[in-house]
């Protein structure tokens, strides 16, 4: 009896030193409307945190030919799972647009009693989309690839997703009342202020293809914004964007009052001249020590002239950076010789309930891609601040705004775009520049 004992105290010392589980798993299938089941589906699982509007974005993982799918070592924690194959038309259900009531995603949370969790992941139907967009400036006919289109739920408008009209095709829930706008900086939106929400209201079949032709009317000028939607076949692969030059940002021609800045850099007059004039700006500066201006102070004197001007001084005042135009239509500052690499980090999938810019970083933040960065920088900490007291319109629950492949920067430029912030600036500081800042401002 005492050698029996002493073998299975022995067993259960082995088993908590060497075998003791300290991941969970999370496997199951993914399947269509049918409940067939849908080979390649991306599946994308999200731990989630105690604030619930934020969570850590894993790897994707993508199910094999018979839509099986296995995600194992996964940290213990409450996730949700979602899927989608949006190049057969199949979107993903998280985004509040195309929420699927009848089916909701999983949500599981693995802990040492119950380290498995098998799921079922019902995809939406096929979605319809909008196939191509072309944006032209109502007045010159000139072509814009900075414009931003936000779909919502007609019945449910706090439910709505948002991206660049550039970004095409884009997704649109079948078999569901979608109301459609079409902005950009410096122009009347479609549709206009008090035009009934039913003039730009669509409704497509399951796989059923329209283009959207678009003239956008600018601020002041005495033509409205018109649109018009017509078929188009339909194809759910994402093209290319459209090549060739930006056109010219109108807001870089808005009329500036004497603008006077004194200050230690030129982070100073940046913020105010966002703030000011609401020019949507993001400033990446050099690590501390690499090689900005050395004198003990900036000084910005525009007496009459325009934004172009205002960026054009700024620039003249440490001209190791430079300003160029950026999608969608935000204007980043950038140092000329350095490359920066948290900025220029290719984030895989980023989705943002919108809320405030802060918080939009903050989930940035702990993108796999930013947090591999992190550590192979030797980034020991972060600091994070933000404009939390003015969130904007499109705040509600269930709004997303999702970029695919796409830098910190561009992510950043979105967030300004989606949000009531106006800049963001960036700098890393330390005597090893193993801190850094990354902080928005409206």
């Amino acid at each position: 009896m005492r050698t029996t004992v002493g073998w299975v105290l022995l067993m259960a010392c082995v088993s908590a030193a060497g075998g003791a589980e300290t991941g969970g798993t999370i496997k199951g299938v993914v399947v269509n409307e049918t409940g067939t089941p849908v080979a390649g589906a991306q599946v994308l699982p999200l731990r989630v945190e105690v604030k619930p509007s934020h969570h850590v974005h894993l790897p994707i993982h993508e199910a094999d030919d018979e839509g099986r799918f296995s995600i194992e070592n996964l940290p213990w924690g409450t996730y949700t799972v979602s899927a989608d194959k949006e190049d057969d038309g199949y979107p993903n259900a998280s985004f509040g647009v195309f929420a699927d009531h009848n089916h909701p995603f999983p949500v599981v949370t693995l802990e040492l009693a119950s380290p498995t969790a098998v799921v079922t992941i019902h995809l939406p139907p096929k979605a319809g989309a909008i196939q191509s967009i072309s944006v032209v400036d109502a007045v010159t006919g000139m072509e814009m690839n900075s414009a931003a289109i936000t779909l919502r739920r007609a019945a449910e408008p706090t439910h709505f997703v948002g991206t660049s009209t550039t970004m095409t095709p884009i997704l649109v829930p079948s078999n569901t009342d979608v109301s459609v706008e079409i902005t950009a900086t410096g122009y009347k939106s479609w549709p206009g202020k008090g035009e009934p929400i039913k003039t730009a209201q669509i409704k497509l079949s399951p796989e059923q293809g329209v283009k959207l032709e678009v003239k956008l009317a600018p601020d002041g000028s005495k033509v409205n914004s018109v649109a018009l939607f017509s078929p188009a076949p339909y194809a759910p692969a994402r093209n290319i964007a459209r090549p060739g030059p930006k056109p010219s940002n109108p807001i870089l021609s808005k009329a500036v009052e004497p603008f006077s800045v004194t200050a230690d850099d030129i982070s100073v007059p940046l913020e105010k001249l966002a703030r000011q004039y609401q020019v949507p700006i993001g400033f990446g500066a050099l690590p501390h020590g690499a090689g900005t201006k050395n004198t003990a102070s900036v000084r910005i004197d525009v007496e009459t002239g325009t934004v172009r001007d205002v960026l054009n001084a700024i620039i003249a005042a440490d001209p190791v950076y430079t300003w160029e135009e950026a999608d969608p239509r935000t204007i980043n500052i950038l140092p000329r010789d350095h490359a920066d690499s948290l900025l220029d980090v290719v984030v895989s999938t980023y989705s943002f309930q919108v809320a405030d810019a802060g918080d939009g970083i903050n989930d940035l933040l702990k993108a796999p891609e930013v947090q591999r960065w992190m550590a192979r920088e030797g980034v020991k900490r972060q600091e994070l601040s933000g404009a939390t007291s003015h969130p904007s319109t499109a705040s509600a629950k269930g709004g997303h705004v999702r970029r695919n492949n796409a830098s910190v920067r561009m992510i950043l430029n979105t967030l300004l775009i989606f949000s009531d912030s106006h800049y963001w600036t960036y700098y890393r500081y330390g005597d090893h520049n193993q801190f850094f800042v990354l902080s928005t401002g409206d």
